[in-house]
């Protein structure tokens, strides 16, 4: 649920995860919140409230008794990693768990009941195992990505602003990318009526041809991403709109030739990994899930 090193360690199988059904619905009034306060990505730069309309697809979630970041993508649908929303239930015995929605244009925040929503995960082709907060180690899907729906979402939400999903490759875009994040500096830290939205510019370094982008975020040398970034977006803005590639998975240390190593054994700074939204896999389960055309 918070952002963590990952491991690199490969599980040789495959599964598909179905989708999570929860039925019922529930969803609080919006309310206001306060001055933004908990700090996002390193070495990134406060969104300012001027940005709030353009930033404002860019969520701060709570889930359980973690936090991470989401992506408005359309209507009632909420863009973010496994990882977040999936240890979370996993943690809870298998129960969905209510969470807090958090969005810098107003700014608003709504909750979530845990009878409010339903999540959908793509098909997953392989594992990495992640620390879990806890000491613990937990088999992450890849793409470590899912698409929370909500149910019955109220105008105030779907007033929100959306970003899109991309529809072409990375290699397209041209010029720098955005990334954008909540992040917190200890796991007691609530979003609560506060949250902080960062933003910094990244290139991408290296990509597999299926589940990844490593990225650096641009003066890395003091950067990178914080807990509570999980889940956040790679992206680019295409007259106004915020379109996403990527969402942000974790981190991998590596060493002065760029090859990943074990934690504790960098020698050079890490780099930060996304699960990357461009594939035909991905572009089905969107289709498929969220019925785009």
């Amino acid at each position: 649920m918070y952002y963590q090193q990952l491991l690199g360690v490969r599980v040789k199988k495959f599964l598909v995860l179905v989708s999570l059904l929860i039925t019922a619905c529930s969803v609080q009034d919006a309310r206001n919140i306060g001055d933004f306060r908990l700090r996002g990505i390193a070495n990134g730069t406060k969104v300012p409230r001027a940005e709030g309309k353009l930033f404002g697809a860019v969520l701060g979630l709570q889930i359980g008794r973690g936090i991470c970041t989401g992506t408005h993508v359309g209507g009632k649908f909420i863009l973010t990693a496994w990882h977040c929303i999936g240890m979370a239930i996993a943690r809870n015995g298998g129960a969905p768990v209510p969470f807090t929605v958090v969005s810098p244009a107003g700014p608003v925040a709504f909750e979530i009941s845990e009878n409010a929503y339903r999540v959908h995960y793509p098909k997953a082709e392989d594992y990495i195992l992640m620390g879990d907060g806890s000491g613990g180690k937990i088999k992450v899907p890849q793409p470590d990505v899912a698409l929370i729906e909500i149910k019955a979402a109220p105008e105030e939400f779907l007033a929100i602003p959306n970003a899109k999903i991309a529809s072409t490759s990375a290699d397209d875009v041209t010029g720098k990318f955005t990334i954008a994040g909540y992040g917190v500096n200890s796991f007691s830290k609530e979003l609560g009526t506060s949250g902080e939205l960062f933003k910094a510019p990244a290139e991408i370094k290296k990509s597999d041809s299926i589940f990844h982008y490593l990225i650096w975020i641009e003066g890395w040398g003091t950067g990178s991403a914080m807990p509570g970034d999980s889940g956040g977006p790679l992206m680019v803005f295409s007259n106004g709109v915020p379109v996403v590639y990527g969402v942000l998975s974790g981190g991998v240390e590596i060493n002065e030739k760029g090859e990943q190593v074990e934690k504790g054994q960098a020698t050079a700074v890490a780099m930060n990994r996304y699960s990357r939204l461009d594939t035909s896999t991905m572009r089905d389960f969107f289709v498929s899930t969220m019925k785009l055309r």
